[in-house]
């Protein structure tokens, strides 16, 4: 999500098991919990690699985001206060 990765990279299974100390089962689970939630894609030989978002994506996000930041905002403030 940070970017650290860019998108396009090939993401080895067993190169992140050996560098998280996991097994190759759990980075498969994890990669495709990642892949439902959009952040990597599965192809057709089931290697996973992480997913490039294009400009209108981005713009998308930041769009949803003017929509719901006050909202969120406002939430807190009323939480803060301890008021409905």
């Amino acid at each position: 999500m940070s970017g650290a990765i860019p998108g396009g990279t090939h993401l080895v299974q067993s190169v992140i098991a050996d560098e998280f100390a996991v097994s190759t089962r759990q980075v498969r689970e994890a990669l495709r919990d990642l892949a439902a939630e959009g952040f990597v894609r599965i192809d057709a030989r089931g290697a996973a690699v992480v997913n490039q978002l294009c400009r209108s994506d981005l713009e998308d996000i930041y769009q949803i985001r003017l929509l719901l930041e006050p909202v969120a905002v406002a939430r807190a403030a009323v939480l803060i206060r301890g008021t409905p």
